[in-house]
Protein backbone atom coordinates (compact mmCIF):
# COMPACT_ATOMS: atom_id res chain seq x y z
CA UNK A 1 0.00 0.00 0.00
CA UNK A 2 1.28 3.48 -0.74
CA UNK A 3 0.20 7.01 -0.05
CA UNK A 4 1.27 10.18 -1.79
CA UNK A 5 3.13 12.74 0.30
CA UNK A 6 4.34 16.27 -0.36
CA UNK A 7 8.07 17.15 -0.11
CA UNK A 8 7.23 19.94 2.32
CA UNK A 9 5.94 17.38 4.81
CA UNK A 10 9.40 15.76 5.00
CA UNK A 11 11.00 19.15 5.56
CA UNK A 12 8.55 19.93 8.35
CA UNK A 13 8.59 16.51 10.01
CA UNK A 14 12.25 15.52 9.58
CA UNK A 15 14.29 18.73 9.24
CA UNK A 16 17.49 17.00 10.38
CA UNK A 17 17.24 14.38 7.65
CA UNK A 18 16.83 16.83 4.76
CA UNK A 19 20.10 18.11 3.33
CA UNK A 20 21.15 20.70 0.76
CA UNK A 21 24.00 19.24 -1.30
CA UNK A 22 26.13 20.72 -4.09
CA UNK A 23 27.56 18.30 -6.62
CA UNK A 24 30.38 19.54 -8.89
CA UNK A 25 31.55 17.30 -11.73
CA UNK A 26 33.69 17.60 -14.84
CA UNK A 27 32.43 16.83 -18.34
CA UNK A 28 35.39 15.68 -20.43
CA UNK A 29 33.12 15.59 -23.47
CA UNK A 30 32.24 19.29 -23.24
CA UNK A 31 35.34 20.56 -21.33
CA UNK A 32 33.21 22.23 -18.71
CA UNK A 33 32.18 22.03 -15.07
CA UNK A 34 28.64 20.97 -14.18
CA UNK A 35 27.39 22.14 -10.79
CA UNK A 36 23.97 21.29 -9.38
CA UNK A 37 22.39 21.90 -6.02
CA UNK A 38 20.05 19.23 -4.66
CA UNK A 39 17.67 19.05 -1.73
CA UNK A 40 17.69 15.41 -0.62
CA UNK A 41 15.97 13.25 1.95
CA UNK A 42 18.14 10.17 2.40
CA UNK A 43 18.63 9.19 -1.26
CA UNK A 44 15.47 10.85 -2.49
CA UNK A 45 15.96 14.07 -4.46
CA UNK A 46 13.26 16.55 -3.51
CA UNK A 47 14.53 19.41 -5.66
CA UNK A 48 17.36 20.02 -8.15
CA UNK A 49 18.62 23.26 -9.70
CA UNK A 50 21.86 24.79 -11.05
CA UNK A 51 24.27 25.72 -8.27
CA UNK A 52 24.29 29.38 -7.28
CA UNK A 53 27.18 31.81 -6.96
CA UNK A 54 28.13 30.42 -3.55
CA UNK A 55 29.65 27.45 -5.45
CA UNK A 56 31.81 29.65 -7.69
CA UNK A 57 35.05 29.11 -5.77
CA UNK A 58 34.68 25.32 -5.79
CA UNK A 59 33.84 25.45 -9.50
CA UNK A 60 36.87 27.64 -10.19
CA UNK A 61 39.11 25.25 -8.23
CA UNK A 62 38.03 22.28 -10.36
CA UNK A 63 38.31 24.31 -13.58
CA UNK A 64 41.84 25.41 -12.57
CA UNK A 65 42.82 21.80 -11.85
CA UNK A 66 41.62 20.63 -15.27
CA UNK A 67 43.20 23.59 -17.08
CA UNK A 68 46.57 22.91 -15.41
CA UNK A 69 46.32 19.24 -16.37
CA UNK A 70 45.56 20.22 -19.99
CA UNK A 71 48.48 22.69 -20.04
CA UNK A 72 48.04 26.33 -19.06
CA UNK A 73 50.01 27.52 -22.07
CA UNK A 74 47.07 26.35 -24.19
CA UNK A 75 44.93 29.09 -22.64
CA UNK A 76 47.55 31.70 -21.74
CA UNK A 77 49.40 32.77 -24.84
CA UNK A 78 51.34 29.60 -25.62
CA UNK A 79 55.01 30.56 -26.01
CA UNK A 80 54.50 33.75 -23.98
CA UNK A 81 53.41 31.74 -20.93
CA UNK A 82 56.17 29.18 -21.47
CA UNK A 83 58.76 31.99 -21.58
CA UNK A 84 57.44 33.49 -18.34
CA UNK A 85 57.38 30.07 -16.66
CA UNK A 86 60.92 29.22 -17.77
CA UNK A 87 62.30 32.55 -16.51
CA UNK A 88 60.63 32.01 -13.13
CA UNK A 89 61.97 28.43 -12.95
CA UNK A 90 65.48 29.67 -13.76
CA UNK A 91 65.40 32.19 -10.89
CA UNK A 92 63.71 29.98 -8.30
CA UNK A 93 66.02 27.03 -9.05
CA UNK A 94 69.21 29.02 -9.58
CA UNK A 95 68.91 31.56 -6.77
CA UNK A 96 66.12 30.63 -4.34
CA UNK A 97 67.34 33.26 -1.90
CA UNK A 98 66.98 36.06 -4.45
CA UNK A 99 63.63 34.66 -5.58
CA UNK A 100 62.32 34.65 -2.02
CA UNK A 101 63.54 38.21 -1.41
CA UNK A 102 61.81 39.33 -4.60
CA UNK A 103 58.54 37.53 -3.87
CA UNK A 104 59.01 35.24 -6.89
CA UNK A 105 57.33 31.87 -6.35
CA UNK A 106 57.82 28.68 -8.38
CA UNK A 107 54.93 28.08 -10.77
CA UNK A 108 54.17 24.60 -9.41
CA UNK A 109 50.58 23.30 -9.78
CA UNK A 110 49.60 24.45 -6.27
CA UNK A 111 50.87 28.00 -6.77
CA UNK A 112 49.47 28.15 -10.29
CA UNK A 113 46.03 27.02 -9.10
CA UNK A 114 46.04 29.79 -6.49
CA UNK A 115 47.06 32.40 -9.07
CA UNK A 116 44.32 31.23 -11.42
CA UNK A 117 41.48 31.26 -8.90
CA UNK A 118 40.58 34.95 -9.08
CA UNK A 119 40.51 35.00 -12.87
CA UNK A 120 38.42 31.83 -13.12
CA UNK A 121 35.67 32.72 -10.67
CA UNK A 122 32.44 32.89 -12.64
CA UNK A 123 33.77 30.74 -15.50
CA UNK A 124 32.77 27.14 -16.06
CA UNK A 125 34.44 25.95 -19.26
CA UNK A 126 37.63 25.94 -21.30
CA UNK A 127 35.82 28.00 -23.93
CA UNK A 128 35.20 30.78 -21.39
CA UNK A 129 38.86 30.69 -20.36
CA UNK A 130 39.94 31.17 -23.97
CA UNK A 131 37.66 34.19 -24.32
CA UNK A 132 39.55 36.03 -21.57
CA UNK A 133 43.16 37.20 -21.14
CA UNK A 134 44.46 34.50 -18.83
CA UNK A 135 48.14 35.45 -19.21
CA UNK A 136 47.37 39.02 -18.14
CA UNK A 137 45.40 37.68 -15.18
CA UNK A 138 48.29 35.43 -14.15
CA UNK A 139 50.75 38.32 -14.40
CA UNK A 140 48.41 40.51 -12.33
CA UNK A 141 48.16 37.77 -9.70
CA UNK A 142 51.98 37.45 -9.56
CA UNK A 143 52.16 41.19 -8.93
CA UNK A 144 54.06 44.17 -10.31
CA UNK A 145 56.84 44.04 -7.70
CA UNK A 146 57.67 40.36 -8.30
CA UNK A 147 57.56 40.80 -12.09
CA UNK A 148 59.85 43.82 -11.90
CA UNK A 149 62.37 41.84 -9.86
CA UNK A 150 62.06 38.96 -12.33
CA UNK A 151 62.94 41.36 -15.16
CA UNK A 152 66.08 42.35 -13.25
CA UNK A 153 67.21 38.80 -12.45
CA UNK A 154 66.12 37.06 -15.66
CA UNK A 155 65.57 39.69 -18.37
CA UNK A 156 63.97 38.51 -21.57
CA UNK A 157 66.42 40.68 -23.58
CA UNK A 158 69.92 42.09 -23.09
CA UNK A 159 71.46 45.04 -24.92
CA UNK A 160 74.81 44.78 -26.68
CA UNK A 161 76.71 46.96 -29.18
CA UNK A 162 74.91 49.94 -30.76
CA UNK A 163 71.88 49.31 -28.57
CA UNK A 164 71.05 46.01 -30.23
CA UNK A 165 68.49 44.07 -28.16
CA UNK A 166 69.06 40.32 -28.08
CA UNK A 167 66.52 37.79 -26.85
CA UNK A 168 67.66 35.63 -23.93
CA UNK A 169 66.62 32.00 -24.21
CA UNK A 170 65.74 30.15 -21.00
CA UNK A 171 65.26 26.42 -21.47
CA UNK A 172 64.91 23.58 -18.94
CA UNK A 173 68.21 21.83 -18.29
CA UNK A 174 70.28 24.46 -20.15
CA UNK A 175 72.08 27.62 -19.16
CA UNK A 176 70.44 30.76 -20.57
CA UNK A 177 71.90 31.77 -23.93
CA UNK A 178 71.90 34.44 -26.60
CA UNK A 179 73.04 34.51 -30.20
CA UNK A 180 74.22 37.33 -32.44
CA UNK A 181 76.92 38.13 -35.00
CA UNK A 182 80.42 37.95 -33.61
CA UNK A 183 80.93 41.53 -34.81
CA UNK A 184 78.09 42.75 -32.57
CA UNK A 185 80.35 42.04 -29.59
CA UNK A 186 83.27 44.17 -30.80
CA UNK A 187 84.35 46.62 -28.12
CA UNK A 188 83.03 44.44 -25.30
CA UNK A 189 85.23 42.38 -23.02
CA UNK A 190 82.77 41.13 -20.42
CA UNK A 191 80.22 38.40 -20.93
CA UNK A 192 76.66 39.60 -20.19
CA UNK A 193 75.37 38.14 -16.94
CA UNK A 194 71.99 37.54 -15.33
CA UNK A 195 70.77 36.39 -11.93
CA UNK A 196 72.27 39.40 -10.20
CA UNK A 197 75.66 38.74 -11.82
CA UNK A 198 75.77 35.11 -10.70
CA UNK A 199 75.24 33.49 -14.10
CA UNK A 200 77.10 34.29 -17.33
CA UNK A 201 75.07 33.91 -20.49
CA UNK A 202 76.19 31.34 -23.03
CA UNK A 203 77.16 33.29 -26.15
CA UNK A 204 76.60 31.89 -29.62
CA UNK A 205 78.91 34.03 -31.74
CA UNK A 206 77.75 33.83 -35.34
CA UNK A 207 79.51 34.19 -38.68
CA UNK A 208 77.84 36.34 -41.35
CA UNK A 209 76.06 33.20 -42.61
CA UNK A 210 74.32 32.80 -39.24
CA UNK A 211 76.27 29.75 -38.10
CA UNK A 212 78.18 29.40 -34.84
CA UNK A 213 81.81 30.49 -34.88
CA UNK A 214 82.17 29.90 -31.17
CA UNK A 215 80.00 29.05 -28.17
CA UNK A 216 81.42 30.44 -24.96
CA UNK A 217 80.74 31.99 -21.56
CA UNK A 218 84.17 33.68 -21.54
CA UNK A 219 84.12 36.53 -24.06
CA UNK A 220 87.40 37.99 -22.86
CA UNK A 221 89.13 34.62 -23.20
CA UNK A 222 87.69 34.17 -26.68
CA UNK A 223 89.13 37.49 -27.86
CA UNK A 224 92.59 36.75 -26.46
CA UNK A 225 92.95 33.04 -27.23
CA UNK A 226 90.61 32.03 -30.06
CA UNK A 227 89.80 35.11 -32.11
CA UNK A 228 93.24 35.52 -33.75
CA UNK A 229 92.93 32.10 -35.39
CA UNK A 230 89.24 32.51 -36.16
CA UNK A 231 89.94 35.93 -37.70
CA UNK A 232 92.15 34.48 -40.41
CA UNK A 233 89.43 32.05 -41.48
CA UNK A 234 86.73 34.72 -41.39
CA UNK A 235 88.83 37.14 -43.44
CA UNK A 236 89.27 34.48 -46.10
CA UNK A 237 85.60 33.49 -46.24
CA UNK A 238 84.07 36.96 -45.75
CA UNK A 239 86.51 39.53 -47.15
CA UNK A 240 83.85 42.26 -47.43
CA UNK A 241 83.45 42.33 -43.65
CA UNK A 242 85.76 44.09 -41.21
CA UNK A 243 87.84 41.79 -39.00
CA UNK A 244 90.08 44.08 -36.90
CA UNK A 245 93.16 42.77 -35.19
CA UNK A 246 92.05 44.31 -31.89
CA UNK A 247 88.33 43.63 -31.47
CA UNK A 248 88.22 45.42 -28.12
CA UNK A 249 88.92 48.80 -29.71
CA UNK A 250 86.64 48.23 -32.70
CA UNK A 251 83.01 49.29 -32.94
CA UNK A 252 80.17 46.96 -33.85
CA UNK A 253 78.89 47.46 -37.40
CA UNK A 254 75.64 49.25 -38.08
CA UNK A 255 72.56 47.03 -37.70
CA UNK A 256 71.61 45.26 -40.89
CA UNK A 257 68.60 46.82 -42.63
CA UNK A 258 65.45 44.74 -42.51
CA UNK A 259 64.38 43.23 -45.77
CA UNK A 260 60.95 44.07 -47.07
CA UNK A 261 58.59 41.14 -47.44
Amino acid sequence: MASAIEPEWLIDLFPGAVEDKVEITWSAEHDRVHAVERLVYDRLVLDERPAGTHANEAIAALLAEKAIAAGIATFAGGEAFDALSERIAFVTNGAPDLAKQGGIEPLDPTTLARLLMKGLVGKRSFAEIREGSLLDEIRAAIGFAALSRLDELAPDHVTIGRGRRIKVHYEPGRSPWIESRLQDFFGRSETPKVLGGRAALVLHLLAPNGRDVQVTTDLSGFWSRTYPGVRNELMRRYPRHAWPEDPLTASPPEPRPRRRA
